[in-house]
């Protein structure tokens, strides 16, 4: 089975998750592939904080993901038991870029 934390069970997302169809694939069980990975523990926080901001992208005019709602993450990490928020914050500004990057590459192209 997939697991973000690398052997772990797989994050809980919420029913009402609107995140990329990817990400959602990845966590329903199904055989691991070649993109299937795990989160290192120094990643940790950042990976739940990231999860729980499912719901919280701002999208272009072509509906593509462009950013996360930095004032919702501020919630997010305002509320998370992550030990340090400055280093949480950067490590999900490099996953954000990352999703962006993986969202541009799955759009359909016009």
């Amino acid at each position: 089975m997939s697991s973000w934390s690398g052997g772990g069970a797989p994050l809980d997302l919420p029913e009402d998750f609107q995140g990329p169809d990817w990400m959602r694939e990845e966590q329903s069980g199904a055989a691991p592939d070649e993109e299937t990975f795990g989160v290192l523990p120094e990643n940790w926080d950042a990976a739940q904080a990231f999860f729980a901001c499912s719901t919280q992208w701002r999208h272009d005019g072509a509906g593509i993901m462009s950013s996360l709602r930095y004032e919702a993450l501020d919630i997010i990490l305002e509320r998370s038991p992550c030990a340090d928020r400055d280093d949480t914050f950067r490590r999900i500004q490099v996953m954000e870029h990352a999703a962006i990057v993986q969202a541009r590459r799955l759009a359909p192209k016009k």
